[in-house]
């Protein structure tokens, strides 16, 4: 099972059904559903494609977040292996002992939109490259395949240490859903190359499918995020270790 297969697992529901959020007539939802029961090849360049009835869905999967970008990538990710790398000498020390420390990442509205844009076009440039990829392998491997149609579908997964949160005009707290945002929304509507989007949050919580058939529906019902005020929340990590005695009953010892 690659990243694609696994996230995509979790948008089917125990009856068999699609759980998500979406705008628009249910015919790409149905579309979607006819895919994601059909066959699956794990692949490289794209991550994955479903055939089914002599349709061809490309997905490619990819993670993005709310951090500032260095060179050598998200500040999320360079902070979380330096967690780890404490944690290991935690374990390696083999004492009792614990650990707690803040994740140094700041984090802003702007900031997440401008990764997800980023990536997102990053893939988008390749899309002739994973057509040609896919076309290549079926014909090779599976030339009794044929088919009459190819999708692109990208999925987007937020790797945020915690859920990227605006305070709302009720004065709650509330996490920010890309497929809600009037800036990514707009940005996917000049790119019609891609026919399906779907985002998958940080923590559990709404996934979110969009279709560029009914990118109207979805620009209908965009959320302010960028008038609300954003809350920079800052993640914290504790851990330990704790030694526990074996006792033996004095038959063990015999």
């Amino acid at each position: 099972m690659n990243d694609v297969t696994e996230a995509l697992g979790n948008l089917l529901a125990t009856d068999g059904d699609i759980n998500l959020c979406y705008y628009g007539n249910d015919d790409e939802i149905h579309a979607l559903n006819d895919f994601l029961h059909g066959h699956c090849h794990d692949f490289e360049r794209p991550d994955a494609y479903y055939v089914f009835d002599k349709q061809i869905l490309i997905v490619e999967h990819f993670r993005h977040d709310c951090y500032k970008r260095t060179s050598r990538g998200s500040k999320g990710t360079e902070e979380d292996r330096r967690i780890d790398r404490e944690f290991d000498k935690l374990l390696k020390s083999g004492s009792p002992s614990t650990f707690h420390d803040v994740i140094d990442v700041k984090s802003s509205y702007n900031q997440y939109i401008q990764n997800a844009i980023l990536i997102f076009d990053d893939h988008y440039r390749k899309i002739d490259a994973y057509v040609d990829h896919v076309k290549k392998d079926i014909e090779e491997k599976q030339p009794e395949i044929g088919y009459d149609t190819l999708r692109v579908c990208f999925l987007l997964e937020d790797k945020s240490l915690l859920p990227p949160t605006v305070q709302n005009e009720e004065d709650c707290q509330e996490t920010i859903l890309l497929l809600r945002s009037k800036e990514f929304l707009e940005h996917l509507a000049n790119r019609p190359r891609v026919d399906w989007v779907m985002s998958i949050p940080a923590q559990e919580g709404i996934v979110s499918f969009y279709s560029q058939k009914y990118s109207k529906d979805s620009l209908a019902d965009t959320r302010p995020y960028a008038e609300l005020r954003f809350i920079p929340l800052t993640p914290h990590t504790v851990g330990g270790i704790i030694s526990i005695p074996v006792q033996h009953d004095q038959e063990d010892l015999n």
